[in-house]
C-alpha cells in the first residue's frame, strides 16, 4: 500500500489526511469517500474548499477547485 495526500483548503485554513491506497484509481475512490464523510460536520472547508489528492511522491493525481460560498 502507498500512501497519498488528500488536502482541503479554503481562506488560508487547511486539513490534510492520509489515504492508503495501491493505485491511484483507488486512491481516488477513497478520497471521494473520505471528501463526502468530511464535508456534512466541517461543510465550508471539506464542502466548498479547494481539494487536491498527490501520490507518495508529491505529484498531483486530482484537483477539484474551490467552490463559491453561498
Amino acid at each position: 500500500m502507498a500512501t497519498y495526500t488528500l488536502t482541503a483548503e479554503l481562506k488560508g485554513d487547511s486539513e490534510s489526511i492520509a489515504i492508503e491506497a495501491q493505485t491511484d484509481g483507488e486512491a481516488m475512490l477513497n478520497s471521494i469517500a473520505e471528501i463526502m464523510d468530511r464535508a456534512y460536520p466541517n461543510k465550508l472547508l471539506w464542502g466548498n474548499g479547494a481539494i487536491t489528492l498527490t501520490d507518495p511522491n508529491g505529484a498531483v493525481v486530482q484537483t477539484m477547485a474551490e467552490k463559491p460560498i453561498p
